[in-house]
């Protein structure tokens, strides 16, 4: 998947195979990120690798990097590629209509006053949440820990996810 031309690889060879390993275990038809990243003026996702702070495994941003901790390897850090590629799936690709959609089966009771950026702490709660479940959705792992988030992801909310986000060909808007 990597060859779509919608990431860009650095870092040895084993980290760069770490994360091809990682993007051929996810799902996502990761070309429907394309239309979002040119919106943002970028042409791919930079994946690299990098120190980073004591319990931090990698980070995800707007300006269309995901850094991956130079600490770890094998598994653990397939597993962190894929969830800090979900945060790119976010940021380029998902619609606020899927975001309000999957806010509601966190909070199907409660009113659509639960806004994903902004007023809630998205690496707290919406994003990080989100990023667990779409781990879930679209490659063969779970999250095994309780990282304490309030928005807690089960089998049966990744397949609403996943459902979510294949609907149809979105364009990222964050507003």
């Amino acid at each position: 998947q990597p060859s779509s031309g919608v990431f860009s690889l650095a870092g040895s060879a084993t980290q760069q195979s770490t994360v091809k390993t990682a993007l051929s275990r996810c799902d996502f038809p990761f070309e429907r990120l394309k239309p979002g990243l040119r919106q943002a003026g970028l042409n791919n996702i930079k994946i690299f690798w990098q120190s980073m702070g004591e319990g931090s495994l990698g980070w995800a941003s707007t300006g269309g990097e995901v850094a991956i901790s130079d600490s770890i390897s094998g598994l653990q850090a397939q597993r962190t590629v894929i969830l800090e590629v979900g945060h790119a799936v976010d940021f380029f690709y998902m619609t606020p209509e899927m975001r309000k959609e999957i806010v509601r089966l966190w909070h199907p009771d409660a009113s659509d006053n639960h806004d994903w950026f902004g007023s809630t702490r998205y690496w707290d709660q919406n994003g990080e949440a989100f990023s667990a479940l779409f781990l879930w959705a679209f490659s063969d792992e779970e999250l095994l820990f309780d990282a304490g988030y309030s928005h807690k992801p089960s089998r049966e909310l990744a397949a609403k996810v996943r459902a979510i986000l294949l609907q149809g060909t979105a364009t990222n808007s964050r507003l």
